[in-house]
């Protein structure tokens, strides 16, 4: 996985990479590390997602029927304003 301005640079990279390591280049990333990585373009973002490992483990307990709730960080802060948290990170740390 590699980040670049140009596909220029990407294909440098990937060149200079080769040099010292035997390489396969598989396309785009869609998993990595049982991490699943989604890519939007246009809004300029990456989404990862361990929807399949919380599945499996969800199933492992046995807890297919449980109630969802949201875990409480996310009641408490949004990502859109992470002012608060660095703040009490900041406290704590």
């Amino acid at each position: 996985m590699h980040a670049a301005r140009s596909p220029e640079e990407v294909q440098k990279l990937k060149d200079d990479l080769k040099k010292t390591f035997d390489l396969l280049d598989l396309g785009e990333i869609c998993f990595l590390l049982g991490i699943a990585v989604t890519w939007d373009c246009i809004a300029r973002t990456i989404r990862l997602s361990q929807k399949g490992y919380i599945e499996k483990i969800t199933k492992w307990l046995n807890l297919e029927e449980a109630t969802l709730l949201a875990p409480p960080f996310t009641l408490m802060f949004s990502c859109q304003n992470l002012s608060p948290l660095i703040l009490i990170m900041r406290k704590l740390g």
